[in-house]
């Protein structure tokens, strides 16, 4: 679902930026960022109204505003584990279990201990990576039309070879 609401996202602002093309003007790239701009006010302007965490809310000792909060989701009724009081039960378990463990810093994850270093540095070198290279998507559905010209490799897109532009020899 969330792939396709984001390919589905690039396909409205291609179509914005489509219909202001003939414009020849300024206006050409304003109206798509303001469009843009649009959606992100009405996600700011949402999360006023999103409720807290019931989690969060649990361990500021706030149970019964997390139960209202879990009863919005879950069957209030019932003594299963996916009902209000089974995920309260889980939730404080959890909570219980962190309160017990050594305080942690964020310094840890610069430390040796467990490949806690490593993790990180992997984490941090695979991201790099994978913005650099373009591999996020952007960048290659950007560029295809060029690529495919470029390389002539119309098997590996699936793309039938009289809508390709022409090859370079």
């Amino acid at each position: 679902m969330k792939l396709t609401s984001t390919y589905s996202g690039i396909l409205v602002a291609y179509l914005f930026c489509l219909a202001t093309r003939p414009t020849h003007n300024s206006a050409a790239w304003r109206i798509p960022i303001a469009l843009g701009l649009i959606f992100a006010v009405i996600l700011g302007v949402g999360i006023l109204f999103m409720p807290e965490s019931p989690r969060w809310l649990l361990r500021h000792d706030r149970e019964e505003e997390a139960r209202r909060a879990l009863s919005r989701v879950y069957p209030s009724v019932g003594e299963g584990p996916n009902t209000v009081e089974g995920e309260l039960r889980e939730m404080k378990a959890g909570i219980i279990w962190e309160r017990q463990q050594p305080k942690a810093t964020w310094s840890d994850i610069f430390r040796p201990h467990n490949k806690t270093l490593y993790r990180t540095l992997l984490g941090m070198s695979l991201q790099s990576v994978q913005q650099l290279t373009g591999v996020n998507g952007q960048c290659a559905s950007n560029f295809r039309p060029l690529i495919v010209r470029l390389i002539c490799l119309p098997s590996l897109l699936l793309l039938r070879r009289d809508h390709l532009p022409q090859c370079r020899d």
